[in-house]
């Protein structure tokens, strides 16, 4: 998004034409989310963003109508950390996987996939990811770590451990597009399909609606922003 400042323009013919009656800024809805980034707390850190806060997805989309970024999520911590991932509102959003867990000095791979056809992309820093984590102990990972293949046993250690609480670690990152750079990852086919993210079975906050920034004038501030980590798109299943 630009700045327009509104001033007096020439056509052609040398005519001048108004001020336009409005200015467009970017910055306040820029600075929302710099603020909402830093106060996440976040323990867990991620590599191959830029700035380590923006999902930039390139390449969109006439040929594919889909552009996918990934990015490695890292555990600079002593202790095991339990995540559960957040997409933006829209549907476009897809993100795998959606639960999973770093051991300390651990990392994961994550796939974040923007897929629709639409005449326009959103506006950037609007949509935001947020990963929600927390610290478990020994007997949760050891329960985890009892079906490593399979999502089970991450789901039911989550809805015990991060269900109906105050989350106080999130890592916000924000989405920005770039139609004309060209696509800095392979985009993902088969497994990201289905990959809009598992039900976490955790309560949305009364506060939800607040998690997408708005732009002119920007209203939404860092306390209306969820508290707990589910996905909006699970209250309609």
């Amino acid at each position: 998004m630009q700045n327009y400042s509104g001033g007096e323009h020439k056509s052609g013919s040398g005519k001048g034409f108004p001020k336009t009656p409005f200015e467009i800024h970017q910055g306040q809805v820029r600075q929302e989310f710099e603020r909402l980034h830093s106060d996440g707390k976040s323990l867990l850190t991620v590599s191959d963003l830029p700035e380590d806060k923006y999902i930039v997805f390139c390449g969109l989309l006439e040929l594919t109508n889909r552009a996918c970024v990934h990015f490695e999520l890292k555990n600079p911590t002593q202790k095991t950390i339990l995540f559960n991932i957040r997409t933006p509102i829209s549907h476009c959003f897809f993100v795998k996987p959606h639960v999973g867990m770093i051991e300390a000095g651990g990392k994961a791979k994550i796939y974040c996939t923007f897929k629709g056809k639409c005449h326009r992309v959103p506006s950037d820093y609007c949509m935001i990811y947020s990963i929600y984590h927390i610290v478990i102990d020994e007997k949760s990972t050891a329960l985890i770590k009892e079906d490593e293949f399979s999502s089970s046993n991450l789901r039911a250690v989550w809805n015990k451990k991060g269900r109906g609480v105050e989350i106080k670690n999130i890592l916000h990152l924000s989405c920005k597009f770039d139609e004309k750079a060209k696509p800095e990852h392979t985009l993902q086919a088969g497994p990201l399909e289905d990959s809009k993210g598992e039900p976490s079975n955790t309560p949305p906050s009364a506060t939800a609606k607040g998690r997408r920034l708005q732009k002119t004038p920007s209203v939404i501030s860092t306390e209306e922003m969820p508290k707990t980590a589910t996905s909006e798109k699970t209250k309609k299943k």
